[in-house]
């Protein structure tokens, strides 16, 4: 896992690095979490923020990559109780994004390092960063539009693909992040 996330985090950086070319434009990013975690019984969704940057470089008239960097709120509610959990990561995918005129798909892999986690239930929190695991790897895969030559907007799912929990919680069904997204980017220029 540490080499993925050693591997991941060359690749982004040099993407940055060379990221001076004038097919590279650069994004704010704000948006809408709906997340949940499966493997848990009777968790509904949690509403959330998440805010951060974006960088896109066009290969071709068609193909873009696309790394982001961001803030991001997650995890899950239950039904009929007061507990709700609250994870906060700093997120960064690779997507890599197919053009069709003003519209868009995209996939990629994403990784997230745990900022803190906390259990909720009712007026009292506990601190649960001990027993979640630092790092989360999750796919993404969406779409979107872009609207003006500043505006676009996304739409997305990521999955989780490694189980949440460190290796000495492991009981029981594994827990993954599952979360929707809804995405709003400003272009704040290109790269010269």
């Amino acid at each position: 896992m540490k080499l993925l996330v050693l591997s991941f985090s060359v690749i982004y950086f040099s993407h940055c690095t060379f990221s001076q070319a004038q097919n590279t434009s650069f994004a704010l990013k704000g948006g809408l979490n709906i997340a949940s975690v499966s493997g848990l019984d009777n968790n509904r969704s949690r509403a959330d923020f998440l805010l951060g940057f974006a960088a896109n470089r066009h290969f071709t008239s068609g193909f873009s990559l696309q790394p982001e960097i961001y803030y991001s709120n997650q995890g899950a509610m239950f039904k009929d109780s007061e507990v709700e959990l609250k994870y906060q990561y700093l997120n960064m995918p690779l997507l890599l994004k197919m053009h069709f005129s003003k519209l868009h798909v995209f996939f990629g892999p994403q990784i997230g390092l745990l900022i803190t986690a906390k259990e909720k239930n009712n007026s009292e929190t506990t601190d649960v960063t001990a027993s979640i695991d630092n790092i989360d790897a999750s796919a993404a895969i969406g779409f979107g539009l872009s609207v003006s030559q500043h505006l676009s907007f996304d739409l997305r799912y990521i999955h989780g693909v490694h189980d949440i929990r460190k290796n000495y919680n492991k009981t029981g069904r594994a827990l993954y992040h599952k979360v929707f997204q809804l995405n709003i980017f400003y272009s704040i220029g290109k790269g010269k």
